[in-house]
């Protein structure tokens, strides 16, 4: 079997011969300068046309017959080497600063152009033909990258895709302007009245001071690919490059303006963002009324690539183009028209995706200095690391990022690093917050995102052009960078950093960088405390390169260095050292040479104080002067740090019981070798004066840390371990199946699989690893031998970082099977991303082979160990399958029934809650446990208890033999079994009544008491009485009175009433006929009604005696007789004198009911 290998810059060849009746496959094997090859790699040296194809091109053909596509084509135009050759050829001319840039962009230009004529003939002879039979709609051709834009069949498409000059064929996506956050989602836009003084972002990035020494922008052109621009904005017009002051509303648009979406022939902006940015850039207006922009000076020109469903990639190709050089009314193009700066707020998704770079690149090589915003955090976008947007994430691009009023960065601010491999973003600016000109002649503030940042930068580039026109991108870039003032936080405690790239843009400084010129700082540190005695040292050294290194500029020149030594001398006070140097006031900041100690750091000019720093020794400062062009020397002596212990005694939280090898070791100094228990859980460890995070781990338990002071006195700490509760997980990327297997021909090299915990996780023990292997088929003979290390995450950009454990010996199964390594005995515990790494120990025919997952989706996770250095493995070669074991920590469980609070009068309870999966919990009552339960798989867990009244406190854990976590959340729970007690006060038992409402009244008494209800009715309840007003029917009632408990327990009373709501009716009432009386003579008074009533009568006197001694209302009784029949007499006395007395009579029942009726016969008392 023959087996064949790709080759790649830095790979060789090999080729492999096998004998005997074997399947052909094929097999990737990497020397230790080479990155690997795959098993399914073929001797194909171009693509196919179905790979030239996008796959979501093909998609959208399944919905219409013919759609927009891009063509790319192979040859593309290397704009950088035009440029500098036609900057060669201009120096030799000896031509001025202007007219060389003129011949650099028409080189540019005339070569993009040249090469897009050249090798699109035959394309479009095809489209045209095509478009004459109706197959192709439209056809447009670029040259800022060589491709068209094509609307077309499928057919024609696939045709394309044939052509041999063709690399591509993409469909034409849309991408989007970076909204402000929260625009209009959260709050109502604010319409804000015009006010005089400058904006509070201008003045933060010292504009004003810039201003101040002159510099305003004048006579230097900013644009903007974004949304358009409302020309005769009050800000905006007079700063239009198209204005004519002798024609104030009849400007320009050639070479000023360009519609890629519509056509328009005027500027207009129908969504603000493109007003709004651009008045950051130039705003104010004529009498010096809002000052909103950076660059006053400064004309504009803008390009309407946007609308509201975003902008085409091929609207934003045609934009480009225009750019780099503005065409006239007859679509020429006119470099020397092309603007110094152009803004682009807008972006796509975070990754690789170099559709744009040609573009980025042109303009680059034409001189145009081309910003980008990082991008705002969406719904796609959640934002943090590596979520950059592209093309801000070219490394051609420069990015700006996001700050506040504090120069906090924007929560929204998407950060680095670029998937490229470089720190993003570039630099930050004010993006929070923002007041600028928006459409409608108006202002309004309160605008967020990096879109009103990146303005910023671009004004500041303006301004710097002004001071020197032909300034190029890189010298721009690096003047940006040298004079930002560099911005941290926690996230990002060093600078620049991935939020804040080099910090805030300053004006003032990079204006001051270029007038009053940049100087050198330059020395020596030295170990001022060496005493070698009398020693001899002679030292015969190869010829070796001693340079300084500079932040972000190239190395210093070189120069050859011969040691040959012979050093004779009692004391040496003075040895070369490796330090850090940096410039406080800056940020700025360098390492010596550690052969010679020496170092050289470029700055600005002026007064700072300048630091020396090396590990294990005192820093010391300096304050030194820099003047431009010139060089200053600051040298130093460090002196050593003293060295005092760090002891103390581990024991395990739970049991008390001493814990033998636990690790513990320094945070902050790595190089102080870690050290472990012993026996009786003691440690002891030397470190240099100063104070440091002391951090602890052990199998079992979890991470613990503290803070030692050791600048005075030596510390001694008592430590308490937590046990580790924790239940197994796996993390694997790979789909489970081989496709491909790779070996390294040389040993010392690897591959890694970077993992992630499992969401909501912030700490686990890492207790193995899976490795997937080839069969012993390949290599051949192959071997088991491998060895495994661990890697956190805390290099660049999340990249392997300090190594954990490891080499661990371990031996491959060749046999199919995954090959499991066990970790435990390395109480490995991580509290974030990590890395497992296999490591080749043996050449390629000894050692196994690596098997990868090709076809399923590629993680994005795979990494490679080649020469010493990790770096992200190329994308073809798909996952390798390498999976992490680990134990999760154990939740503390959750008691979900009953609930907390809850009252009853069961004497069985059902516990459940939710825990771990797979774990025992323990049930405690009132600190007692009672009860342990096994989780099940989906961490359920339920028990029944026997509980007595009173008050529980229920709480649960989840334990093993290690120890417990903590207590659930307490749930306290009330058994009541006491029904309580009830009275029913009104009204009385076997009560009578008149009424057709009455109100119940009564005691209650409960602890835990709910409700009372009189008749199903809710009564009042307060200080231990009730009350409830009812209604009552003719008749008998029985009145119920409910107390009822929260715990259920019930108390029922009744009492019954008798209504009677009809009042007694009287009949034959005598005296029916008047009666004369003399004193001593009676009359009767009788009459019928029902039985049983107390009847009683009065005589009422005519007012014309009442005075007399008989009372008109003294009621007298009468007597019933017989059933119903009721009867009395009256006798008048001699002092009684009356003329028409009335009868009469009353009749009450026993409910309450009255009855009066007044006789028809009347009485003549003692009258004659």
């Amino acid at each position: 079997m023959k087996l064949k290998f790709r080759k790649t810059a830095g790979y060789r060849l090999m080729s492999l011969m096998v004998i005997g009746t074997l399947t052909m496959t094929s097999f990737g094997m990497v020397q230790a300068k080479s990155t690997s090859t795959s098993y399914q790699e073929e001797a194909v040296s171009s693509k196919t046309t179905k790979a030239k194809i996008s796959s979501r091109l093909m998609k959208q053909f399944q919905q219409d017959d013919k759609v927009t596509f891009l063509i790319k084509m192979k040859e593309q135009t290397n704009t950088q080497k035009v440029a500098k050759e036609a900057v060669s050829r201009a120096k030799k001319q000896k031509l001025t600063a202007a007219r060389t840039q003129y011949t650099k962009r028409s080189a540019v230009l005339s070569e993009l152009r040249a090469t897009s004529e050249e090798t699109q003939q035959a394309l479009l002879t095809y489209l045209q033909k095509e478009q004459k039979k109706k197959q192709v709609k439209e056809i447009h051709s670029y040259y800022i990258v060589n491709g068209l834009a094509v609307t077309g069949t499928k057919e024609v498409m696939e045709k394309v895709a044939s052509f041999p000059e063709v690399d591509q064929v993409l469909p034409n996506e849309t991408r989007q302007i970076h909204r402000p956050v929260d625009l209009k989602t959260s709050k109502q836009k604010k319409q804000m009245k015009a006010v005089d003084g400058v904006e509070w972002n201008i003045s933060q990035v010292h504009a004003p001071e810039a201003w101040a020494l002159g510099y305003d922008g004048t006579g230097t052109v900013v644009a903007s690919i974004d949304t358009g621009v409302e020309w005769d904005h009050p800000a905006l017009k007079e700063k239009y490059r198209g204005f004519d002051p002798a024609h104030p509303n009849d400007p320009s648009h050639e070479f000023n303006w360009y519609d890629a979406t519509t056509g328009s022939e005027a500027p207009y902006d129908d969504l603000e963002h493109g007003t709004h940015v651009t008045g950051t850039m130039v705003g104010s207006e004529p009498d010096g009324k809002n000052q909103i922009g950076a660059a006053p000076g400064a004309k504009w020109v803008a390009v309407k690539a946007f609308s509201e469903d975003g902008g085409t990639d091929a609207d934003l190709l045609d934009a480009g183009e225009w750019i780099l050089a503005p065409k006239d009314e007859d679509g020429n193009p006119h470099p020397e028209k092309a603007p110094d700066v152009v803004n682009n707020s807008w972006g796509g998704g975070p990754g690789l995706d170099d559709w744009y770079k040609d573009v980025v690149n042109a303009w680059r090589a034409a001189d145009i200095f081309p910003e980008f915003s990082a991008g705002n955090t969406d719904l796609f976008n959640p934002g943090g690391e590596g979520s950059i947007a592209n093309p801000a994430n070219y490394q051609e691009a420069f990015a700006t990022g996001a700050t506040d009023q504090d120069n906090k960065l924007g929560s929204f601010s998407l950060q680095g690093p670029s998937p490229y491999g470089v720190m993003k973003p570039d630099i930050a600016a004010p993006g929070v917050n923002i007041r600028s000109s928006i459409p409608g002649k108006g202002y309004e503030d309160g605008w967020n995102g990096t879109s009103m940042a990146g303005p910023h930068v671009s004004a500041v580039v303006a301004l710097l052009r002004q001071v020197q026109s032909d300034l190029s991108v890189e010298e721009i870039e690096q003047i940006l960078i040298d004079t930002a003032k560099p911005l941290t936080d926690q996230q990002f405690p060093e600078s620049p950093n991935n939020g804040y790239g080099a910090g805030l843009v300053d004006a003032k400084e990079a204006i001051t960088a270029l007038t009053d010129g940049i100087g050198t700082i330059e020395g020596q540190v030295t170990n001022e405390d060496v005493n070698l005695g009398d020693m001899k040292i002679t030292d015969q050294a190869l010829p070796q390169k001693e340079k300084a290194v500079h932040p972000h500029k190239k190395p210093a020149k070189t120069k050859e260095l011969k040691k040959e030594k012979n050093l004779d001398a009692p004391s040496i006070k003075a040895l070369p050292m490796k330090a850090e140097i940096s410039v406080l006031e800056s940020g700025k900041s360098t390492y010596t040479d550690e052969a010679t100690g020496r170092y050289q750091l470029t700055h600005s000019a002026g007064e700072f104080t300048v630091k020396a720093e090396a590990y294990g020794f005192e820093s010391r400062k300096q304050t030194v002067n820099i003047s431009s062009n010139e060089t200053a020397e600051a040298n130093f002596a460090l002196q050593p740090l003293k060295k005092r212990t760090i002891s103390g005694t581990i024991v395990n939280e739970a049991t008390g019981e001493k814990v033998k090898d636990a690790t513990v070791y320094l945070v902050e100094d790595a190089k102080i070798k870690p050290v472990k228990t012993d026996e009786d859980g003691e440690f002891s460890l030397e470190a240099l004066s100063g104070v440091y995070t002391v951090k602890v781990f052990a199998k079992g338990f979890k991470g613990y840390s503290f803070t030692a002071d050791v600048t005075e006195k030596p510390v001694e700490k008592a430590i308490q371990l937590e046990p580790f509760i924790g239940f197994a997980g796996e993390i694997g990327y790979d789909d489970g199946t081989a496709e491909n297997a790779r070996a390294f021909y040389d040993p010392g090299n690897g591959w890694a699989v970077k993992f992630s915990l499992e969401k909501g996780k912030k700490q686990a023990q890492l207790t193995g690893g899976l490795f997937r292997f080839w069969s012993s088929e390949w290599p051949a003979p192959g071997g088991n031998e491998f060895a495994v290390e661990v890697y956190d995450a805390s290099g660049k950009n999340g990249a392997p970082g300090e190594k954990i454990a490891g080499p661990l010996k371990a031996n491959a199964l060749r046999n199919g099977e995954w090959t499991k390594v066990d970790l435990e005995d390395q109480a490995i515990t991580v509290d974030g991303d990590f890395y497992l790494v296999y490591i080749q120990t043996k050449k390629n025919t000894e050692s196994p082979g690596l098997a990868t997952d090709e076809d399923g989706p590629n993680a994005e996770r795979s990494w490679q160990l080649t020469s010493g250095a990790f770096s992200p493995s190329p994308k073809e070669e798909g996952n390798y399958m390498i999976r992490a074991l680990v134990d999760y920590e154990a939740d503390v469980p959750e008691i979900i029934s009953p609930k907390a609070g809850t009252i009853s009068n069961k004497g069985e309870l059902e516990i459940e809650g939710k825990a771990s999966p797979g774990l025992d919990v323990a049930i405690y009552q009132n600190d007692e446990e009672i009860a342990k339960v096994k989780a099940d798989q989906s961490g359920a867990f339920k028990e029944k208890v026997t509980v007595s009244s009173g008050e529980h406190v229920f709480t649960a854990a989840t334990v093993t033999d290690k120890g417990a976590t903590k207590r659930s959340k307490p749930v306290k729970v009330i058994i009541d079994q006491t029904a309580p007690a009830l009275t029913i006060d009104t009204p009385k038992k076997g009560g009578k009544s008149n009424k057709e409402s009455l109100t119940v009244e009564g005691k209650v008494t409960d602890d835990h008491l709910d409700q009372v209800t009189v008749n199903g009715k809710k009564a009042t309840v307060k200080d231990g009485k009730y009350s409830a007003r009812i209604l009552l029917e003719n008749g008998k009632n029985t009145i119920k009175v409910t107390a009822k408990d929260a715990a259920g327990n019930k108390t029922t009373k009744k009492v019954n009433i008798d209504v009677q709501y009809e009042a007694p009716e009287i009949s034959k009432l005598t005296p029916a006929e008047n009666v004369h009386l003399s004193s001593g003579e009676s009359v009767k008074i009788s009459f019928n009604s029902r039985e049983k009533l107390d009847a009683t009568f009065v005589i009422h006197m005519p007012l014309t005696n009442a005075r007399s001694k008989l009372q008109n209302t003294t009621e007298l009784p009468l007597r019933e007789v017989s059933s119903g029949t009721y009867e009395g007499y009256w006798t008048a006395t001699s002092t009684a004198k009356a003329k028409g007395a009335v009868i009469e009579v009353i009749v009450r029942d026993d409910y309450g009911n009255v009855t009066r009726q007044k006789a028809s016969g009347t009485l003549n008392i003692n009258e004659k």
